[in-house]
């Protein structure tokens, strides 16, 4: 797996963990985004 591939994925992990944990709008759409690979 390339570098940039396996911090893409750690990037999609770590935001849908965020996403589950935030309150804040902009940081759940930011969230959301990321975990959807954008």
């Amino acid at each position: 797996m390339a570098a940039s591939a396996r911090l893409q994925k750690e990037l999609e992990i770590q935001s849908k963990k965020i996403l589950a944990t935030t309150k804040d709008p902009l940081e759940r759409l930011r969230a959301a985004c990321l975990a959807r690979g954008a």
